[in-house]
């Protein structure tokens, strides 16, 4: 019986040092497009098990130290399903989501999480509309 509960212990230790590294985010660039409301983001993201990703991009108006910009209408590498790589690309229209305003301190952070992403699991029942006695 100690054997048999030294090699669960042993086993439960190799599963989580067998845990890899998270996606890793680096080299982020953000520019204007010249005379337009559109924000080009590049970066490059690495994972060691090559999953796939979901990207998530936040914008501060600051230094960088809240990131509460609104960032919704974007396009390219951005969500789940993206995959690891260089130079991946978002694009953001900043006029559709902050719209007559501007800063020249704004930051960008792009955040990686290669987590399965699964659908939550319907309790609701369809109850049709009406009275019943």
């Amino acid at each position: 019986m100690k054997s048999l509960i030294q090699a669960a212990m042993l086993l439960a230790l190799c599963s989580v040092t067998s845990m890899a590294a998270p996606p890793q985010v680096s080299n982020i660039r953000a520019s204007q497009r010249v005379g337009t409301k559109l924000i080009d983001i590049y970066y490059d993201v690495t994972d060691a098990e090559n999953d796939t990703l979901t990207i998530v991009v936040q914008m501060s108006n600051d230094s960088g130290t809240s990131y509460g910009l609104p960032v919704f209408s974007t396009s390219g590498d951005i969500g789940s399903g993206v995959t690891p790589g260089a130079n991946k690309h978002i694009v953001w229209n900043a006029g559709q989501d902050w719209n007559r305003r501007s800063t020249t301190t704004a930051k960008c952070r792009v955040l990686a999480d290669d987590t399965p992403v699964t659908s939550p699991v319907s309790t609701m029942a369809f109850v049709p509309a009406g009275f019943s006695n």
